[in-house]
């Protein structure tokens, strides 16, 4: 019994951030999966959309790989979004995490006030899932340690879906993308909106990526919390004829 709600809930926050991505996309938010390989929402938006925040996505940033980030750059100019890495408007991901040596200058695709950002990992080598693994375990905050992979919402580190619910959020002060000239900026942002900063701070260890479903995180309140609060989840999806 307890293995088909698991799946239920599973699917139930897949086809909600599914939704609430394909509505600011503009498009359905799958065709990105299709015609990528080791594609990877991260951040801000997969963070507002957990935390019932939909109406902040500032952006969307995409983890992906160069030959991947061509075929996404193919399909977003398909659906009218134009190619512009000077533009002022949106602070870069390259300003607000680590740079050098980390990820390569990001491609900024806008489409009106619609903002993605394709960011690969920096070097000349075949890019590995590991290695696209380290960078998503490797983020500044708790809060940016959800991700969409096309299939399911993961957390990749331990606790990133607890503090997102709970809008809450710890500095991960060991982690490769902590950028310390840029950190107060983001988390000033965080606090003006509400979240709370826990003090303790939080220490990688490798045991993640995975999923956020687990049987433990069925029985955890924040798991719960989530589930409770999204009751009228079923009449948003059917709104959006999903």
């Amino acid at each position: 019994m307890i293995e088909i709600q698991l799946f239920n809930h599973k699917k139930l926050i897949r086809d909600y951030v599914e939704v609430s991505l394909t509505k600011y996309l503009g498009f359905n938010v799958s065709d990105m999966f299709d015609v990528a390989d080791n594609c990877y929402i991260f951040g801000g938006s997969i963070r507002d959309i957990i935390s019932n925040r939909v109406s902040e996505i500032n952006d969307i940033d995409i983890l992906t790989v160069s030959k991947s980030c061509m075929a996404l750059g193919d399909l977003l100019h398909k659906n009218g979004y134009i190619l512009n890495n000077d533009s002022e408007r949106h602070e870069n991901i390259g300003e607000l995490y680590n740079l050098k040596d980390v990820i390569f200058e990001p491609h900024t695709y806008i489409k009106g006030d619609k903002t993605v950002q394709l960011i690969r990992p920096y070097g000349n080598v075949v890019v590995s899932k590991h290695i696209l693994n380290t960078l998503l375990t490797n983020v500044d905050l708790t809060t940016s340690g959800l991700y969409y992979d096309g299939m399911y919402v993961n957390e990749s580190m331990f606790g990133a879906f607890s503090d997102v619910v709970n809008n809450k959020f710890r500095i991960l002060d060991d982690s490769i993308m902590l950028n310390p000239n840029r950190i107060d900026s983001r988390t000033n942002k965080l606090l003006k909106k509400g979240w709370v900063h826990e003090k303790n701070p939080h220490t990688l260890y490798p045991i993640y990526p995975r999923e956020i479903y687990d049987e433990d995180y069925y029985e955890n309140k924040d798991y719960l919390t989530f589930i409770n609060r999204q009751l009228n989840l079923e009449k948003i999806l059917r709104e959006y004829n999903f």
